[in-house]
């Protein structure tokens, strides 16, 4: 079980890491701020206000059926994710994995600003993935939280998920790409030290 969790952490980085990789090539330029909003706006809304409460209704139906609902659902992605149509471009990249990966790697190693960009969200997705992890043994042990509380806890931070997601393009317009990025990063910081200073 150890395993398939962390299986399944480790696809969701690479997924979040893809998703915000492909976004520049299937939206405008000018529009990227705002579809980037509205992604994360949709993920927070479905992943924490929809999603729990559904999965709450469907293990009060069966143990089992909200593991079948949920590969169904990843199923259905997969295809929506297939018939996404990107614009046509002629790719040099050989169609094996190992030297498409050396070429890629190969790219990126002489774009240091896009390694560096990838590094970070790597690193930020994988130390967010591993605080939610967390997150829920916190909420019991030290918050002292019932199932009830920690459901408030996670919409909370959905809301301000969706708020953070709607606010990106005027943000972005006013603070700048740099200090949009160098703002949010310190907001990870100063949010990560109240939640190990206060208990309550």
């Amino acid at each position: 079980m150890h395993f398939v969790a962390f299986l399944f952490g480790s696809a969701e980085v690479i997924r979040d890491n893809a998703a915000q990789t492909i976004l520049p090539s299937i939206v405008a330029h000018g529009d990227l701020e705002r579809a980037n909003g509205q992604m994360w706006s949709a993920e927070q809304i479905t992943g924490q206000f929809i999603g729990p409460p559904v999965a709450g209704i469907l293990i009060a139906t069966s143990v089992a059926l909200p593991f079948g609902v949920d590969a169904s659902i990843y199923a259905l992605s997969t295809a929506l994710i297939w018939l996404i149509a990107r614009p046509s471009r002629k790719s040099t990249a050989t169609a094996r994995f190992i030297p498409a990966l050396r070429e890629g790697l190969g790219w990126m190693r002489r774009n240091p600003l896009i390694l560096r960009l990838a590094i970070m969200l790597s690193v930020i997705n994988a130390v967010f993935i591993g605080g939610m992890t967390i997150l829920v043994l916190y909420a019991q042990e030290v918050l002292a939280l019932s199932a009830t509380g920690y459901g408030v806890l996670l919409t909370f931070g959905a809301m301000g998920g969706v708020v953070g997601g709607l606010l990106t393009p005027s943000m972005a317009a006013f603070l700048g790409m740099r200090g949009s990025l160098l703002v949010a990063l310190g907001m990870f910081v100063v949010v990560n030290v109240m939640i190990g200073l206060f208990s309550s």
